[in-house]
C-alpha cells in the first residue's frame, strides 16, 4: 500500500512527493506554469525541475516572486498567456468561484478554469483537489465529486488521464496518506475539523507525447 508521511500536516504531504514522483522521468521541460501560485512553497522544488518557471495568481506573493522567471497577476482564464510544457494546479480549484464569489455557478467556474489549463499545457497537467461527497464550504472551498471530476475530464480534450486517490483520517495530526480506489474515495466525507479527508491527483499526458 502506498503512504505518504510529512511535516506539513496537510494536503501538501502528498501532494509534493507525487508531483516530484510525476516528474522524475520528464527532464526535458522546458517550460510550465503553476496557476496560483501565491504562496505556493513548494515552488522552490517544482523550479529545480524546469527549465523556467512562471507562476500567476489573483494576488501577488513576494516570498514566491523569487522563484519564477515571471510572475502574472489576475484571473487566468483572463490573461493572455503562451503555451507551456507543464502547468501545475495545486489545491486551487476547489476555491474558484466560491473563495472570492457567490458560489451559486462554482460548477460551471471549476470547470472553465480546469479547461484552460488544459488549454495552456503542451504535453502535461498535473491538478489536486479535495474528492468525496460534494459540499461546498461558501467563502471558501469545495469538495469535487464524481459527476464533477468527469466534467473536469470531459474537457482536457486530448489528455490521456490519470487519478490516484488518497485518504487521511487526521491531516492536521500529521497521519499518513494512503491510497485508496475511486469507489472507496467517493464515499468520503468531508470533516469541518480537520478538513478535506480526501484527494484526488489528477495526472494528463498529451496525446502522441
Amino acid at each position: 500500500m502506498m503512504v505518504y508521511i510529512g511535516k506539513y500536516g496537510t494536503e501538501r504531504d502528498v501532494e509534493i512527493p507525487t508531483l516530484m514522483e510525476f516528474l522524475k522521468d520528464k527532464k526535458d521541460i522546458k517550460e510550465a506554469l503553476d496557476v496560483g501560485c501565491s504562496h505556493a512553497f513548494y515552488l522552490e522544488e517544482l523550479a529545480g525541475l524546469v527549465k523556467e518557471l512562471h507562476g500567476v495568481d489573483l494576488e501577488k506573493d513576494p516570498d514566491i516572486d523569487k522563484h519564477l522567471k515571471k510572475y502574472f497577476v489576475g484571473n487566468v482564464l483572463d490573461l493572455k498567456l503562451k503555451n507551456y510544457d507543464l502547468v501545475t494546479c495545486l489545491s486551487v480549484i476547489e476555491h474558484y468561484g466560491v473563495k472570492h464569489e457567490t458560489g451559486e455557478d462554482y460548477r460551471e467556474k471549476q470547470e472553465a478554469l480546469v479547461k484552460r489549463i488544459g488549454s495552456l499545457a503542451r504535453r502535461f497537467v498535473y491538478i489536486t483537489f479535495p474528492f468525496g461527497v460534494e459540499m461546498m464550504i461558501e467563502g471558501s472551498h469545495t469538495v469535487i465529486d464524481l459527476k464533477q471530476l468527469n466534467r473536469f475530464r470531459k474537457v482536457l480534450t486530448g489528455f490521456k488521464i490519470e487519478m490516484e486517490y488518497y485518504t487521511n483520517v487526521n491531516p492536521p495530526e500529521g497521519q499518513a496518506w494512503h491510497k485508496i480506489g475511486q469507489k472507496e474515495a467517493e464515499k468520503i466525507n468531508h470533516d469541518a475539523r480537520v478538513g478535506p479527508r480526501c484527494f484526488c491527483i489528477l495526472k494528463g499526458v498529451k496525446s502522441g507525447v
